[in-house]
């Protein structure tokens, strides 16, 4: 298939993944890798993955804004840890987040911060899904992100420095993937998990919007939309036939 992602409106579109993984689990490692690009800012705050419950106070989420990323652990206390950063419009990079019992570290645009997280990482536990577009509570402020994400890796183990370089290099470390969508999908409500099983399910997209040319969702690489299965190139050579 053409390689490709996933654009969301920020109002509604968000996927939603099952609860199979070690993401906002009580002392569980993790890693993710998300390759995206925002196209506006939302004014209250782009939640761009999230695994967390308002009324449970649990989980985590990962918010973008222009000065910074910060990825905040849910609980009473509601620690926040930033990685001060200028984060343009339509500029794709990817966004790397590991995770131990005691250590987290974000990477984003040759810049990173680690944080011990030894005392929080066992207050994660929730069991509301993973998700990523946006914070999905019903009742509360809308935390969509207008944005395309070309893929998500994720790991149950804290990648090591040198992975996460790897990563940013274009390379595939040698620890296994948990689960990776690529979002080259050309139509329908499901994104692959190319390596494995636990395919995300698209909520609130509809028929009309994955299937017919500019208002498609599954883009290309360049975040064009794709006409049934194939990227949208321009007419070229076109003759006028009199009858």
């Amino acid at each position: 298939p053409i390689e490709g992602g996933l654009k969301f409106d920020g109002v509604s579109h968000y996927v939603e993944f099952p609860d199979v993984f070690n993401i906002a689990k009580n002392n569980q490692s993790f890693s993710f890798a998300i390759d995206f690009e925002l196209l506006s800012f939302n004014p209250v705050a782009d939640l761009l993955l999230a695994k967390m419950s308002f009324a449970a106070s649990k989980g985590m989420y990962l918010q973008i804004n222009e000065n910074a990323i910060n990825f905040q652990i849910f609980v009473p206390a509601a620690p926040n840890f930033p990685l001060a950063t200028t984060v343009n419009l339509n500029d794709r990079k990817k966004l790397i987040v590991t995770c131990s019992p005691t250590n987290l570290s974000i990477y984003y645009n040759g810049l990173s911060a680690s944080y011990n997280v030894s005392g929080i990482a066992q207050n994660f536990e929730n069991t509301s899904p993973l998700v990523i577009g946006g914070q999905v509570e019903s009742g509360l402020t809308n935390f969509s992100s207008n944005a395309i994400v070309y893929d998500l890796a994720i790991w149950d183990s804290a990648l090591s420095p040198i992975e996460v370089a790897d990563i940013l290099a274009g390379n595939t470390p040698t620890t296994p993937m948990q689960a990776h969508y690529q979002f080259n999908e050309n139509d329908g409500f499901v994104a692959s998990d190319s390596i494995g099983s636990n395919n995300g399910s698209l909520q609130n997209y509809t028929l009309l919007q994955v299937t017919l040319g500019t208002s498609n969702h599954w883009v290309d690489s360049s975040g064009n939309p794709k006409l049934n299965g194939y990227s949208n190139f321009p007419i070229t050579n076109v003759s006028t036939f009199t009858y």
